[in-house]
């Protein structure tokens, strides 16, 4: 049902290094954007956001 749909995920951090680093050196997601919002990356298509938070 939902094969022919992208994913779009969010996600919250408190440290974006380290969660760019893991997103993309660990599972292999392609880099789009930093901000001062939000890491953004791809995957076949799908978005993951990054989404900063302070502790």
């Amino acid at each position: 049902m939902l094969d022919d749909c992208s994913l779009i995920a969010f996600l919250a951090t408190t440290d974006s290094a380290r969660a760019r680093a893991f997103y993309e050196g660990v599972l292999g997601l392609t880099f789009v954007s930093d901000d001062e919002f939000a890491v953004s990356m791809t995957s076949r298509g799908s978005s993951c956001g990054c989404r900063r938070f302070a502790n």
